[in-house]
């Protein structure tokens, strides 16, 4: 049986339908990682405070998470660094979201 690109980019979607809504910060994190790649300002945008403590405390937990800084220049001039979070394993991620959940 040959399986094609359009069958594991299906197996590789996670149905939100059927997952719990996040009841804390860090799981909102984790949840809109799930999601897709974010950045520390739509992490913000969220209603996350510290969104460094909880991409921290998800990486404990065995989340693994990619964070690629990206260089930018602020309405000032300066040269700053804001950074590109992204899910390696997104069906060990949502298992443990679903631990964090419970």
């Amino acid at each position: 049986m040959r399986i094609s690109n359009i069958t594991i980019l299906f197996l590789n979607q996670i149905n939100f339908k059927k997952m719990k809504k996040p009841i804390n910060q860090k799981t909102e994190v984790l949840y809109s990682l799930l999601q897709g790649e974010q950045t520390t300002m739509s992490i913000v945008k969220l209603g996350v405070c510290n969104p460094t403590s909880a991409i921290t405390f998800l990486r404990q937990a065995g989340v693994s998470i990619l964070c690629d800084n990206q260089p930018h220049k602020n309405k000032f001039g300066r040269m700053v660094k804001f950074g590109r979070f992204n899910i390696l394993n997104k069906k060990q991620a949502t298992n443990i979201y679903n631990n964090l959940i419970k």
